[in-house]
């Protein structure tokens, strides 16, 4: 299983897809209380889902440059540790992808950020 991570200040989207269909699905919302904590529930879900890959958002500029953003950075490594292969994906037009397919099946009150991850890991897959 593959786990996409839409990383946020206060809260993880997570999309997951199988190993040999290469479909994304909305998985579930972290929210950021105490980032120890998140931390912990991210590797039980790794476990859990048996999860061999991460693919991460990487916030960028709409000039296509890295943002800066300590928080991430330290949320990066964090990921590193887990010893898996962890790839990255331009997220910037994640959000507003997941907002359109809200509107498309008429959910536009619902939580974007798993669908937000749902776009990274899926642009990932190709």
């Amino acid at each position: 299983m593959i786990l996409g991570i839409d990383w946020g200040l206060k809260k993880i989207g997570l999309a997951i897809a199988g190993d040999e269909v290469k479909i994304a699905s909305p998985f579930r919302i972290l929210k950021i209380n105490n980032f120890q904590e998140t931390l912990e529930e991210l590797k039980k879900i790794i476990t859990e889902e048996d999860i061999k890959e991460l693919v991460l958002g990487k916030p960028k500029n709409l000039n296509g440059l890295d943002k800066e953003i300590i928080q991430y950075d330290k949320f990066v490594e964090e990921m590193k540790k887990f010893g898996l292969p962890l790839h990255f994906v331009d997220e910037r037009m994640s959000t507003k992808l997941a907002k359109r397919w809200q509107e498309d099946v008429g959910e536009v009150n619902g939580d974007d950020d798993a669908l937000a991850a749902c776009a990274i890991l899926q642009s990932f897959l190709g």
